[in-house]
């Protein structure tokens, strides 16, 4: 819906790519919500994958193709290694063990 709202953007362009980065919080063992706490967790775990495939100082990305006249649209998931502003294409493995995180998450978020 931003999109649309862009103006002239949305219908010019022939190609629209959006960056998202999931917000990650830090685990406040305080915590007392049952969700957000499983969240977190989760959250700390995808770090960790991230962190064995490309190092401390990198995060993933989702490369979302808003528009593309000529293809399909989606998401694409990317490495960004921040000191050295690079972007690269995760293994199949870590890419997997994220993307199932991530549904274990969305799947304890909907059992209320």
């Amino acid at each position: 819906s931003d999109l649309r709202e862009s103006g002239s953007i949305e219908q010019d362009a022939d190609i629209v790519l959006l960056l998202h980065q999931q917000k990650v919080e830090k685990i406040d063992p305080e915590e007392k919500n049952v969700l957000k706490k499983a969240n977190q967790e989760v959250s700390e775990k995808q770090q960790e994958v991230v962190k064995k495939e490309a190092g401390d100082n990198s995060v993933m990305i989702d490369l979302i193709v808003a528009k593309n006249r000529a293809g399909k649209t989606g998401k694409v998931p990317l490495l960004f290694c921040k000191n050295i502003c690079l972007f690269s294409n995760p293994s199949r493995q870590c890419e997997e063990a994220y993307s199932n995180l991530q549904n274990e998450r969305i799947t304890y978020g909907n059992r209320d």
